[in-house]
């Protein structure tokens, strides 16, 4: 049941005002609109195939209110839509309320001149036979109302600001509504700015930890969460955990939701012990306050085998997607995405692992489920093409892997806007490609179109901008071109100093391997350690959390004295920090390498 204001107004009327603001606002493709609405009704019970099917031939054949009025589904799960607030599809039937609205304001310029300074209005109901004026051919008419066009004209205030008092707890559920409909269209900042006034107006309205200050603040760590603004995300996220223990009970599932998030926001930090720690006691609630096969058990296991997959413990991972897999297929539909997010997930650890065959066939079943249960041209699928281009990138197929990999790129352009951090990657990923192939003029090419795009769409610090850093500087490094290299792969470290804390896997893997490639490989990598300032103090022991790599010794020709100093200083730096790098690395095939190097620099000496 709706609540009703103080003064009668239908705060779910205001709601839809908010609404209908937020949806004339989207400028997007009308054509693809179509095809993602009608893709969508495929998959809804009760919607006849041939309205389908004539709204795609036809829909702009027809006025927008010709749809509406006519014996279409369209009116029924519009107005079902708006009246359950169901924000999928509003924002599906978006194109067409849009069309609706402006078609109606049309209408309405037009006849504007020929309306009448006073008119009549009749509100009918069959069941009253007797008239209520008396003009015999009123019979059914319950009440009349004398209206003034100017009247009505006067006033522009919109009701949500007008009828309430601006700390009113139904503006903050509005405001709430609004954030999550930004949210869903990728606009973070105006998400962002919603969720917070929401908030506000919950702080005067509500006692200090009623449930829904838990909504916003959870609401306002999941934005700053996409933004890549972690710090900030864990401190909402926190907030909204510390106000749930005090008004829910211990095994409640929202309980478990928060530290689910808090997991998320540990793991893209790269602190996987604390990200495990969190995921795992949101597995117990879960398990306690849940049914045994319950979909929400299986994204803790999803999450759990993430962890471990970052860790390096394959074994771990495949037994928590396995886990996940197992529930999925008990509890949804045979081809639900979410089965499909599970063997892509097992095609990742298979890949990393090197078993390639084992990696396609997870990626291929993965791709065959998501050709069946979403639109042609959805997101994920272009996901999928770009793990199966991984995979033959790494076989070196290269031209199978441009082929799927430009695929993925073509869907992307489709169903994502144009700067999107998805077709970022799907360009990076073709640049890794022609790295491969030696070709570097199109590396460069693609590993800069993705930098430009990742400008636009991330915040200026985002590690996947010092990953485009990283890339291009590894073309620059094989052109030859040393002090370009040398620039980017000093800004793609500038980058994570601020985007990660210390002692994240990723900073600690891009100290060491400069010292690796600087004294292993030629001298053109000599001449880039000679520039570079190494603060490898930073590195802290993380060494359960790093893959297992292996560093190839070369054997150098003659080294020059120039070089021999080099050495010698390199010499000097291993006295002072190479023992605190051994204990990071402990158990790891470099310990091995760094070995070999210390020896040898002996034997040469």
């Amino acid at each position: 049941m709706v609540p009703i204001s103080f003064n009668r107004i239908d705060p779910l009327f205001m709601y839809t005002q908010l609404l209908k603001e937020a949806l004339l606002d989207i400028q997007d493709d009308d054509e693809k609109s179509i095809k993602e609405f009608t893709e969508y009704c495929r998959t809804q019970k009760d919607v006849s195939k041939t309205t389908i099917e004539k709204i795609e031939r036809e829909y702009r054949d027809h006025s927008p209110i010709w749809w509406y009025t006519g014996p279409y589904f369209i009116y029924s799960m519009l107005n079902y839509g708006l009246r359950q607030m169901d924000v999928d599809i509003i924002l599906k039937m978006g194109f067409f309320i849009r069309h609706l609205h402006n078609h109606i304001t049309e209408l309405h310029r037009q006849q504007e001149k020929n309306t009448p300074k006073h008119f009549q209005v009749f509100r009918g109901q069959e069941r009253f036979a007797r008239p209520a004026t008396k003009n015999p051919n009123s019979v059914g008419i319950l009440f009349v109302i004398n209206t003034d066009t100017d009247i009505c004209k006067k006033s522009s205030t919109p009701f949500a600001e007008k009828t309430l008092p601006p700390n009113h707890p139904d503006l903050a559920s509005s405001y709430n509504n609004i954030g999550m409909v930004y949210y869903n269209m990728g606009e973070h900042s105006k998400a962002l700015s919603s969720y917070e006034r929401s908030l506000e107006i919950k702080k005067i309205a509500l006692p200090p930890n009623h449930p829904s200050l838990a909504s916003s603040y959870g609401n306002i760590g999941l934005v700053y969460d996409n933004m890549g603004e972690y710090s900030k995300a864990l401190i909402s996220y926190e907030r909204a955990l510390e106000i749930q223990k005090i008004a829910l009970p211990s095994d409640h599932p929202e309980l478990a939701s928060s530290n689910n998030n808090i997991g998320n926001v540990y793991h893209s930090m790269g602190e996987y012990s604390k990200a495990l720690s969190s995921y795992e006691r949101s597995l117990e609630i879960r398990k306690i306050a849940l049914p045994p096969n319950h979909p929400d058990l299986a994204q803790s296991c999803n999450n759990i085998g993430n962890v471990y997959d970052n860790m390096g413990q394959y074994s771990k991972a495949l037994t928590s997607y396995e886990r996940a897999l197992e529930i999925r297929k008990i509890a949804l539909p045979p081809n639900h995405p979410d089965q499909a997010q599970s063997y892509n997930n097992m095609g990742n650890v298979y890949h990393k692992m090197g078993e390639y065959s084992k990696a396609l066939t997870s990626y291929e079943r993965s791709l065959e489920i998501r050709k069946i249960a979403l639109p042609p041209n959805h997101p994920e699928l272009a996901g999928s093409f770009n793990n199966i281009g991984g995979v033959y990138c790494n076989t070196g197929e290269y031209s199978k892997a441009l082929s799927m990999l430009e695929r993925a790129l073509e869907i992307a352009k489709i169903a994502l806007p144009p700067n999107h951090p998805d077709l970022a990657g799907s360009s990076n990923n073709i640049g890794i490609v022609y790295l491969n192939m030696g070709v570097y003029s199109k590396a460069l090419s693609s590993f800069e179109r993705s930098l430009e795009m990742q400008k636009k769409a991330l915040p200026p610090n985002h590690p996947d901008l010092a990953s485009s850093y990283n890339n291009i500087g590894m073309v620059y490094d094989n052109m030859g071109e040393y002090s370009k290299a040398l620039s980017s792969y000093e800004r793609a470290l500038e980058i994570k100093k601020i985007a990660l804390p210390p002692n994240h896997p990723s900073l600690a893997m891009l100290y060491v391997t400069f010292i690796c490639r600087s004294v292993c490989f030629s001298d053109k990598n000599f001449s880039i350690m000679s520039n570079f300032q190494i603060n490898i103090n930073q590195v802290k022991r993380q060494s359960s959390f790093m893959e297992p790599f292996d560093v190839e010794i070369k054997k150098q020709r003659t080294i020059s004295q120039n070089e021999k100093i080099l050495i010698t200083t390199i010499e000097n730096l291993s006295n002072e920090v190479f023992y605190e790098i051994f204990d990071y690395l402990d158990g790891c095939c470099i310990y091995k390498a760094f070995s070999n190097l210390n020896n040898r620099f002996q034997l040469e000496s």
